[in-house]
């Protein structure tokens, strides 16, 4: 079966002790790790990276509580200062990795480096990124899953599929967000996941429509603008079973095709008390699948 797990970057500005109870109130064991709930030891504070992070206090406060992280954020490829260092980048990649064996995780989610939606990306070239904690990740056993995104060239799952051949790695696998998919204008479900769904390591959940304001009427769901054929447009995102994505379908053909890992609902970000509103939905539609342990 599938477990639910709970992003902490949903909460981002709250510490881990806190987010352990938040997770406990919907009866969430299984979390993503972002750098940003680690307590600092040192400077430059930088929210994406786990240098001076207490990562041994993470640690014992998460498995002391009988909670697991089973994916370890990696955001270094959403800065530019990350993204033009290729050496520093390599090396904090490598270190999500470490920290991800280091917690039992089985998945590092990471983004991608500043490639263009409609240009083949330079395969050597991220190889310099990615190729270190790909054979670090090999070594432990654990799966570098990029995230897809609208504004570079995993906006479609046929992109996605092609640079994750390009690796041939078992470690090197993608997130699947379907709704980032939508943002984008390409078929999520059902081609995206059938595209896929041999090299899924990990699930986001989430929902979205186009903006209309006439309907749409929380602005804390209001998101970016869209791309392609919706090219300005504005993404609004909804409850998981509310919007475009037919998450119904779409969980019922991840547990078809055998996948077994976590699946976590993504709020996006705004306050804590809208955050835990929209989990509430969402943690419940999942359970009422009967898909999740």
């Amino acid at each position: 079966m599938m477990k639910i797990g709970m992003s902490t970057n949903n909460f981002s500005s709250e510490p881990i002790s806190d987010i352990i109870r938040t997770a406990k109130s919907f009866d969430i064991w299984n979390f993503e790790l972002w750098a940003v709930n680690l307590d600092k030891t040192g400077e430059p504070d930088n929210p994406y990276t786990y240098k001076n992070r207490d990562v041994d206090k993470a640690y014992e406060e998460i498995t002391g509580a009988g909670l697991h992280v089973g994916v370890v954020a990696s955001g270094i490829g959403l800065q530019e200062e990350f993204t033009a260092d290729r050496k520093q980048f390599s090396e904090e990649l490598v270190h999500a990795v470490e920290i991800a064996h280091r917690f039992g995780a089985g998945v590092v989610l990471h983004y991608g480096v500043g490639f263009f939606r409609n240009s083949l990306p330079d395969i050597e070239k991220l190889k310099l990124y990615w190729q270190d904690a790909i054979d670090a990740a090999e070594q432990y056993g654990i799966k570098l899953a990029l995230e897809n995104e609208p504004i570079d060239y995993t906006w479609t799952p046929d992109n996605m599929k092609w640079l994750i051949d390009q690796f041939d790695s078992e470690a090197f696998k993608t997130n699947y967000d379907a709704t980032n998919y939508f943002h984008s204008s390409a078929e999520a479900f059902p081609y995206g996941l059938m595209r896929l769904k041999d090299d899924i390591a990990y699930v986001h959940i989430k929902n979205g429509m186009v903006y209309e304001p006439d309907y749409c009427h929380e602005d804390c769901w209001k998101g970016n603008a869209m791309t392609h054929k919706y090219e300005g447009k504005t993404i609004y995102y909804t409850e998981a079973d509310m919007g475009v994505i037919n998450n119904t379908g779409l969980l019922r053909m991840l547990n078809s095709i055998g996948y077994q890992g976590i699946c976590t609902p993504e709020p996006q970000h705004t306050t804590h008390d809208n955050a835990c509103r929209m989990l509430e939905h969402d943690v419940g539609f999942l359970r009422s699948t009967g898909y999740f342990e």
